[in-house]
């Protein structure tokens, strides 16, 4: 019996065409990673990032609330006076001296914050529960 070394074309074939199949899916799921990531990169350069002018405005009116500087010359009843600006923070230890000089056991005391309001339910102004709502709606 003889025995032939012939290549068998139709296991050729299939495997093959199972390996184009295989490559294609990879190509398109690296096409779609890619793109989502492109994506994502365009969103945090683009949209999340301020603008040029915005963050040169905030620079520039941080530097103002933050530094001394001298503002103007003002005269007033004959005489002239320098007007500086001081730094935000101490500014407001200043405002807090003075008034602690004119009142003695003066103590600064932060303003009491605002209750929080139940969420879904609409108040009236003093706070209670308005009657007639949907909720007291009667099928």
């Amino acid at each position: 019996m003889a025995h032939y070394d012939d290549i068998k074309t139709q296991n050729v074939a299939i495997v093959g065409l199972i390996g184009a199949i295989v490559t294609f899916a990879i190509i398109v799921f690296l096409t779609a990673l890619y793109r989502g990531a492109q994506q994502r990169q365009e969103v945090i350069k683009d949209i999340d990032q301020a603008p040029v002018e915005y963050q040169d405005l905030v620079a520039s009116q941080q530097a103002l609330l933050n530094n001394y500087r001298w503002i103007k010359e003002v005269q007033q009843d004959g005489k002239t006076r320098q007007v500086y600006a001081v730094p935000i923070e101490r500014a407001m230890t200043l405002v807090e001296e003075e008034l602690a000089a004119r009142r003695p056991g003066f103590e600064y005391v932060a303003p009491p914050t605002p209750p929080a309001k139940p969420s879904g339910e609409p108040t009236a102004k003093d706070g209670s529960p308005i009657k007639g709502g949907k909720e007291d709606a009667k099928p």
